[in-house]
């Protein structure tokens, strides 16, 4: 069996074509797809809610629509009355209140209503515990912890349930003021 040899400079090797398709704004070539090619090239495309111009990076709503997803949303959590001692967080503001008096600074010093900060009540982020299983890496297999780290281990979450909250982010209800 012998295969066919073909030479560089023969007619066999190449021949000439012609390519059409979609060619962004900076020279790309997109072939049948259009819609990449016209991506490539623009600078703004269409809000998906409105219809208005806005940058084509990043965002696929304007910041008006935006705006208004997010009150509708806010609107849409469930209420639960303040207990006044948990701290709040506002949407609006990216801002977290630890007291009464922090939230009506806020207010006087911004002028703004309560209704427009649309606070949501705060769940706390605990410590996390740790768990035996950390370890077991460590461990040869079938090993076991040596009794006195399962002791350190214990001992330590105990130490940590016993801890206030971390941190706090923003929980599930809306503030009911």
């Amino acid at each position: 069996m012998t295969d066919k040899i073909i030479m560089i400079d023969s007619d066999e090797s190449a021949k000439r074509g012609t390519v059409e398709g979609w060619i962004s704004r900076h020279g790309r070539f997109y072939g049948d797809c259009e819609s990449a090619a016209r991506y490539e090239g623009c600078t703004h495309v269409y809000c998906e809610s409105c219809n208005a111009a806005i940058p084509k990076h990043g965002m696929t709503i304007c910041k008006d629509c935006e705006e208004k997803k997010d009150i509708e949303r806010y609107n849409a959590m469930p209420r639960k009355a303040w207990d006044r001692e948990t701290p709040l967080y506002s949407e609006e503001h990216d801002e977290y209140f630890f007291s009464e008096d922090e939230l009506n600074y806020f207010i006087e010093e911004h002028e703004c209503s309560i209704e427009s900060l649309r606070l949501i009540i705060c769940e706390p982020t605990r410590f996390s515990t740790l768990d035996a299983n950390y370890f077991y890496d460590d461990l040869p297999e079938d090993g076991e912890l040596p009794a006195e780290l399962e002791a350190a281990i214990d001992a330590l979450n105990a130490v940590i349930e016993t801890l206030p909250p971390g941190s706090w982010s923003p929980g599930k209800y809306a503030a009911d003021l």
